[in-house]
């Protein structure tokens, strides 16, 4: 039977460990994307055996790549639930998030108040009031008596069942533990931006309306790109171990986030500090330098790939006024004129930065450098194509997206 092109569907986890399966599910791990392309690349290893004729011997496939490339809506959070889930796949090409917590609800004390039955399996918290989560939300555990329930700082824990007054989170620790005391909040993914070390590898499940492709230890790249009254989009391009697709029916009961994606207006673009240009198009590409990591002693020979380096770029395309000293400063040896910041607001209406409204998202460098400058054309009106570096200022801080 044939397949349809228009039904596929993708799910995406962080890996506890890379390159292995970490389990996606359609309850908490879909997300909505745009024209998947997926290709296999193969190093076919030839047999150069002398012979009789000119005729070649069967190759053997030897190396096998997966390569996997979609398109997103720049979508943003859902409001008082978790930061997108796409922003899952910013984890995958070595982005990390800054977590901010809502207010707390008090866990019971023990020994009801946080009970573990059982190691790799779920610990159950019991609030003294109602806490008002819900499945798949990102919380903190702090405070409790027996410190193997609180989460680690500067991470989250998932919800993977909750009624009224009870939680269920994933706890690894001392089974049959009981203990109490302490809060849990609501944590938001308030501000990706990138990292050197501590990178982390996603496991993809790619649904193609019968056939199932699974990616291990993904790692990637990813752009933006945004055009004045039509929707911003984020492309993609992940590296992935290759495992042998099978067949496997679309999944029922998928789970998406229903907050509609921002259309590219009210943009509030500021630019060295001007909040006056005229411009139609942003587009940023994080160019993120993806490695393989060969080791004969796994599968294929390939323990699994590494971000190595990024050089992040984009640009803008402002009108021309004569008032601008664009030239004076891409050629200045100053860096204090140099370079300048940058801040592009998606969504969330009239946003009024520090308070950006709910639904914004926001693009922000500190560290911009103009590279080149070329003259464009938009319908007769003189056009710089600004071709834009985005800069170091401390480290690790060339770009930033916050969801607000």
């Amino acid at each position: 039977m044939s397949i349809l092109s228009t039904r596929a569907l993708l799910l995406a986890k962080v890996e506890t460990t890379s390159g292995t399966d970490a389990l996606p599910t359609v309850l908490l791990n879909a997300i909505q994307i745009i024209n998947p392309q997926i290709t296999t690349t193969t190093n076919f290893l030839e047999r150069k055996f002398t012979k009789p004729d000119f005729s070649d011997y069967n190759a053997l496939p030897g190396r096998k790549i997966v390569n996997l490339k979609f398109d997103i809506e720049l979508a943003p959070s859902s409001i008082n639930l978790n930061g997108p889930n796409w922003s899952t796949l910013l984890l995958g090409a070595s982005m990390a998030p800054t977590y901010v917590t809502a207010a707390s609800t008090t866990i019971a004390a023990g020994p009801t108040g946080a009970v573990r039955n059982a190691p790799g399996r779920g610990a159950t918290f019991t609030t003294t009031t109602p806490h008002g989560l819900v499945l798949g939300q990102s919380v903190v555990v702090a405070g409790v008596t027996d410190t193997s329930f609180n989460t680690p700082a500067g991470t989250t824990v998932t919800v993977v069942a909750a009624s009224a007054t009870t939680f269920q989170v994933v706890n690894i620790g001392t089974p049959s533990a009981t203990s109490g005391g302490g809060t849990v909040s609501r944590a938001y993914a308030k501000q990706f931006s990138p990292i050197t070390d501590s990178q982390q590898t996603l496991t993809i499940y790619l649904y193609l309306d019968g056939w199932l492709h699974k990616l291990t230890g993904c790692m990637g790249n990813f752009s933006i790109m945004a055009k004045g009254g039509e929707f911003g989009m984020v492309t993609f391009d992940f590296q992935g171990n290759y495992t042998l697709p099978g067949l496997l029916a679309m999944p029922t009961g998928v789970t998406y986030d229903t907050i509609s994606p921002a259309i590219v207006e009210t943009a509030q673009l500021n630019f060295f500090g001007s909040s006056t240009l005229i411009a139609d198009t942003f587009k940023m590409d994080m160019k993120n330098t993806v490695v393989q990591r060969p080791d004969m002693n796994q599968v294929s020979g390939l323990r699994g790939f590494r971000i190595s380096n990024r050089s992040p770029d984009g640009g803008i395309d402002p009108e021309v006024d004569l008032t601008q000293t664009f030239w004076t400063t891409m050629t200045s040896l100053d860096p204090a004129v140099q370079l300048g910041a940058m801040n592009v607001v998606f969504g969330g209406g009239v946003s009024v930065a520090p308070t950006y409204q709910p639904g914004a998202i926001v693009f922000s460098s500190s560290t911009v450098q103009i590279m080149n400058m070329p003259y464009g054309d938009r319908d007769g009106l003189r056009t710089y194509d600004l071709a834009l570096r985005f800069r170091r200022s401390v480290g690790n801080d060339e770009i930033s997206l916050s969801f607000y």
